[in-house]
């Protein structure tokens, strides 16, 4: 687990091989502090983006599960150099309402809202 993004928006990211069990330790305390939790991010040991996972799923899942069993089949990243232009037609193309950002050897470095565009 590991804490990226700015001072507005801290990002709590965990690690894909992370019991379920483990992760709701976590999730329990970082929902006090009121960090945003839905999706969770899942990075490999290494920092590089494996997927995502909706929180929902987590809270209904076996204590023993790992969180890459539970994240969902598609996870669409931005690069960092991505221009403006191609993320709001990325936006406007699909339904999603984030992105993570990452950089060219996928390492996850924040996420961009369709709020900013």
């Amino acid at each position: 687990m590991a804490f990226i993004g700015t001072d507005q928006q801290p990002l709590v990211v965990f690690f894909e091989d992370m019991a379920v069990k483990d992760a709701m330790l976590l999730i329990h305390e970082y929902a006090k502090a009121d960090y945003p939790l839905n999706p969770l991010f899942l990075t490999d040991r290494q920092g590089r983006l494996a997927g995502m996972v909706n929180l929902n799923s987590v809270l209904s899942a076996d204590d023993a599960t790992q969180l890459y069993e539970l994240k969902e089949d598609e996870c669409l990243a931005l690069y960092a150099d991505t221009s403006q232009k191609d993320t709001k037609t990325l936006f406007q193309v699909t339904s999603a309402h984030f992105f993570p950002v990452v950089t060219e050897e996928r390492h996850l470095i924040g996420i961009v809202h369709q709020d900013s565009y």
